[in-house]
């Protein structure tokens, strides 16, 4: 064989089985002791490989398949065999299978003849997918016919594939899903519908102009809830795809709103979003891998709604549609040009006029519409600026 190549290449192969087989400590680039591939897919089903009651056992590859590579082969059929102690430097400790076309199968199984289970047990791959890999087309496993215990992975300890789903998690999922953690163990199932509820929750009193303080975890999960480790390369990207805006004519603009990934997790802390105060908006955030890359199978999305307040007292509303609080200092707005108006207010506002003023004389400031008479000075009421000097010193506080 060609260096590199695996000690036993099948190539087009028509019903091939292999029984009873020791495959024992060899090694190649890619499959580490078969490769089975098919240059162009055959029309016809005689192109099979069965390979039965055999043991793979300390095979080694410094590309992916640490036994096996499976690569565009219409039929293979795994039965009663077991994979020990393989590794891969890539992807699929044990096996790695790849179907372009996605008209391949593989099955795994139990042995027909004495229903052992199929094994896998103390593989590794340095990347993702400690027993298998598979790219495409996923593999035919019957849980209680095929055994797993104790594979490792940077990504998927026992398989792993590719991202099909972008999800929402909490700072402290995102710490688990760093450290490996199944996502379906740490959330209880973290799925486009959960996110969607939690993020709605997160989002529902949300103020015009104001930016997301803390951690906004999205996540590249896989088929089987695994959060992609291994990707460092796609992008996100937050947008708002509709609004319901129910008064003003501002338009929805977002701030901060891409991102590249790292260890499989999307950081959006600082998203900023100015739109029309109390109204609705409908976000969405995509995510996309690099061309060339086969890391995602299609563009995961997650979309929800965002329920905008309307500025609340002590705060102004900017032409932007960003609701502004007044802050402490004095300082003397002399019009109502709101897009003139710096970022942090000095003033109380006087909800009529829409605009801060400066702070009353004998008057205390603390930002907003919190506001209070100096010693010795009253006030009529919760909504007035005006301090009036006591008639008795000793009647005010």
């Amino acid at each position: 064989t060609p260096k590199g190549a695996s000690p036993l290449l099948l190539i087009n192969t028509t019903n091939t089985t292999i029984s009873k087989t020791l495959f024992l400590d060899t090694r190649a680039h890619s499959g580490g002791a078969i490769s089975i591939s098919a240059s162009e897919l055959p029309d016809d089903s005689a192109h099979k490989v069965v390979i039965e009651e055999s043991v793979f056992e300390s095979c080694s590859s410094t590309g992916d398949g640490g036994a096996l590579h499976i690569t565009n082969f219409p039929d293979t059929t795994l039965s009663g065999v077991k994979f020990r102690n393989n590794s891969s430097f890539g992807k699929g400790g044990a096996i790695a299978f790849r179907c372009p076309d996605n008209s391949c199968a593989l099955q795994i199984k139990q042995s027909d003849s004495d229903e052992a289970n199929s094994e896998l047990t103390g593989n590794l791959a340095r990347e993702a997918g400690g027993a298998v890999h598979w790219l495409h087309q996923e593999p035919s496993i019957t849980p209680s016919e095929v055994t797993f215990n104790n594979n490792d992975a940077y990504y998927g300890r026992d398989i792993a594939s590719i991202s099909e789903t972008l999800v929402y998690i909490e700072e402290s999922e995102a710490k688990n899903a760093i450290s490996g953690e199944n996502l379906s163990t740490t959330l209880g199932g973290a799925t486009n519908s959960t996110s969607k509820d939690l993020l709605q929750s997160r989002f529902k009193e949300f103020k015009s102009g104001s930016s997301v303080g803390t951690k906004l975890y999205f996540a590249l999960s896989d088929k089987y809830g695994q959060v992609v480790r291994t990707d460092f390369r796609s992008s996100a990207t937050v947008t708002s795809i509709s609004s319901e805006i129910q008064e003003g004519t501002v338009s929805t603009k977002i701030q901060n709103h891409e991102r590249i990934t790292n260890y499989g997790l999307f950081d959006f802390q600082g998203l900023e979003i100015t739109t029309e105060p109390k109204s609705t908006l409908t976000l969405q955030v995509i995510s996309k891998a690099p061309i060339s890359d086969d890391s995602q199978q299609s563009d995961p999305q997650l979309n929800w709604q965002v329920k905008v307040r309307e500025c609340k007292r002590g705060e102004i509303k900017s032409e932007t549609g960003a609701c502004y609080e007044c802050g402490e200092d004095d300082f003397i707005v002399s019009d109502n040009k709101l897009d003139e108006l710096p970022i942090f207010l000095p003033y109380s506002l006087d909800v009529n006029d829409n605009r801060c003023k400066e702070c009353p004389q004998n008057a205390y400031c603390w930002g907003g519409s919190r506001i209070g008479p100096q010693k010795n000075y009253w006030r009529t009421g919760g909504d007035s600026d005006e301090m009036l000097a006591c008639f008795n010193d000793e009647a005010c506080l």
